[in-house]
């Protein structure tokens, strides 16, 4: 085994753990084996905290720039960074954006769902045990250009006092284990973690292995679809 070829093995276990960081080079392996026929997907579910609105004071905007929840016939939604079938798809099933633009220039957005939401890189449905109180965030995304300044603590600043406004605690979303950069951003805003889920994919075939009910499910068509419950988490004094 050539030094190098050694180096970028032991890179993943330093940066993810031993068993994080197996799973990393399993499912690289798998897919590169399989020219991508077969893939093993790791998913991290998280909470985040929504500060009161008189904890949380925005950020401060300036002149050139707007933070607000958008309709789709806002004209920044041209700019957007995914098909206008998806985007449209979102706005159909009741999803929220919240946009930034500087001088009319997209920066970046945060999509918001309510009651329930349909992956769509594996077949599950994350659904929320108490609606009234959270959201399921997704495709957080700053556009590079921005990503060095504050657009993404802007972003998250508006949210959340617009949240509170609403009553929302809990905005809960997932992370890839192969996606640090995202896991290090949101433990910045004080997540907490609730549980994690594998999915195998082969074909039509899913095999899904939760830490959390149904812990194992086995899916052989696009009928068959898990559902993972999220529950906010238990701290000193809740009820």
């Amino acid at each position: 085994m050539s030094t190098s070829f050694a180096s970028r093995l032991a890179s993943p276990l330093r940066q993810f753990g031993w068993k994080e960081g197996f799973l990393y080079l399993l499912a690289m392996g798998l897919a590169r084996l399989s020219a991508g026929k077969i893939q093993l997907i790791r998913y991290h579910f998280v909470a985040q905290p929504v500060p009161a609105t008189t904890q949380d004071r925005p950020l401060p905007q300036g002149a050139r720039t707007s933070i607000d929840f958008i309709t789709p016939a806002d004209a920044v939604v041209a700019q957007f960074p995914r098909p206008k079938t998806i985007i449209a798809r979102r706005f159909a099933n009741g999803d929220r954006c919240i946009a930034s633009r500087t001088d009319e220039r997209f920066t970046g957005y945060i999509w918001f769902a309510r009651g329930h939401y349909d992956e769509d890189t594996v077949r599950c449905r994350y659904t929320l045990a108490n609606p009234s109180q959270s959201v399921w965030d997704y495709d957080v995304f700053v556009h590079p250009d921005f990503r060095m300044g504050r657009t993404f603590a802007r972003l998250w600043s508006t949210a959340n006092r617009h949240l509170a406004e609403e009553g929302v605690r809990w905005s809960y979303s997932r992370i890839a284990t192969a996606n640090p950069q995202s896991l290090d951003s949101h433990r910045r805003l004080g997540i907490e973690a609730l549980f994690s889920a594998s999915f195998l994919k082969v074909g039509t075939l899913q095999l899904m292995i939760a830490s959390t009910a149904p812990y194992v499910h086995l899916s052989l068509s696009a009928t068959s679809i898990p559902e993972l419950r999220l529950l906010p988490p238990q701290r000193a004094g809740d009820t």
